[in-house]
């Protein structure tokens, strides 16, 4: 199998492979095709703390697996080679890969900054933790998940539209369970967590923030329909700016990784 690039995150994440909406994980997916397959690791309603959990079911235990007793067959005459049938096969698959995670991108922060008593709200330090400990589980030497060879990014919740999420999601009456102010603080944390961890990160709130602002567009939605379709879930501009934000933070860090030239 090929090398991976796993992205792990909420709905947001989840939703990424909607190509009716430009998913951003799917776009990934055609960009590396043929070259490291793009796994969709996104689950609805998750947060940082759940997320810490299920990390042990999500990222590849890295210790040697246990030797396996495979069944030998006889080849059958006049079969030939692989490579005498299918001579693209070295270009194709150049190292015989065991699927090692070459890049790992953590998107959380969006449930977590949801305002209290609601059920994803995370205290903004246990935040800063558990993005903490789903790093170390990669960087640490003792964990059974070190990767010293994985690339990591960390991508920050985006805003939300409050008056939007009112349109679209909430029933009448119902307290607001989002605050864009609110989740500022929490993408700061994630872009804090990515310095301290020594990784690089996509600023997508303040990117989403900046470019609504310069736009100016009068709407009773405050210009965030523009890239989010119900005020917390990315629209089509929205995953057009997140995978081209993406795409130029692997150029900028690891111009190695960027599929230049895929084999024809």
């Amino acid at each position: 199998m090929y090398d991976t690039v796993l992205v792990f995150g909420d709905s947001i994440t989840q939703y990424g492979n909607n190509p009716e909406r430009g998913g951003y994980v799917t776009r990934l997916a055609n960009l590396f095709q043929r070259h490291l397959d793009v796994l969709n690791r996104g689950f609805s309603t998750l947060n940082s703390s759940s997320a810490v959990v299920l990390a042990k079911d999500v990222l590849p235990i890295t210790q040697p697996p246990q030797d396996q007793a495979y069944p030998t067959f006889s080849k059958p005459k006049n079969h030939g080679s692989i490579g005498s049938m299918w001579p693209a096969r070295d270009r194709i698959f150049p190292t015989r890969s065991k699927g090692a995670m070459q890049l790992f991108m953590l998107f959380f922060g969006t449930n977590d900054a949801q305002v209290p008593p609601q059920k994803g709200s995370t205290p903004i330090g246990k935040y800063h933790a558990n993005m903490h400990t789903i790093i170390d589980m990669l960087q640490n030497p003792q964990s059974s998940y070190f990767s010293p060879t994985t690339r990591i990014l960390i991508i920050t919740p985006p805003p939300v539209g409050e008056r939007l999420i009112r349109a679209k999601i909430l029933k009448k009456n119902q307290p607001d369970p989002f605050s864009n102010k609110r989740t500022a603080k929490y993408a700061e944390v994630a872009k804090q967590v990515a310095r301290e961890a020594r990784v690089p990160f996509v600023d997508l709130y303040t990117e989403i923030e900046s470019r609504i602002a310069k736009e100016n567009v009068a709407s009773k939605y405050d210009g965030y329909e523009n890239y989010l379709y119900d005020g917390v879930h990315l629209g089509y501009n929205g995953n057009t700016l997140l995978y081209d934000l993406i795409c130029k933070a692997i150029r900028d860090n690891w111009p190695e990784l960027f599929p230049q030239k895929l084999p024809p």
